[in-house]
């Protein structure tokens, strides 16, 4: 999916991240947990599955779950009212699948929104 035109983003931190690892980061709504459960690095291009959770008090939420190669945004979005205006809540951009010694790791870069004045 793409970011809606209007939604202005920023940088707000890069992660290197293993597969089976949980990246927790702050969102739109709270916590967010964003785990890579799967990834092929002998095809073309490499491709990896990333896990969405909504981390509430006592338990998460699985919200999505998609395939992403690099170079793509990973976007998740939600219908956030009744008129039904869709409000993406996670942008985060897939840099690349890079081979470690022992093992394969993921660069993602998360983006957030810019505050409106």
């Amino acid at each position: 999916m793409l970011l809606h035109e209007n939604e202005e983003w920023y940088i707000d931190s890069e992660k290197d991240i293993a597969l089976g690892e949980e990246w927790h980061f702050e969102g739109i709504d709270g916590v967010w947990v964003l785990t890579p459960t799967e990834m092929n690095t002998k095809v073309k291009p490499p491709w990896v599955c990333l896990k969405l959770e909504k981390e509430l008090e006592k338990n998460r939420i699985k919200k999505d779950y998609k395939m992403v190669c690099p170079g793509d945004f990973y976007t998740y979005i939600e219908k956030r009212n009744v008129n039904g205006t869709d409000t993406s809540l996670v942008a985060i951009f897939f840099d690349g699948i890079f081979g470690g010694v022992t093992s394969d790791f993921i660069r993602l870069t998360l983006r957030k929104k810019k505050k409106s004045k």
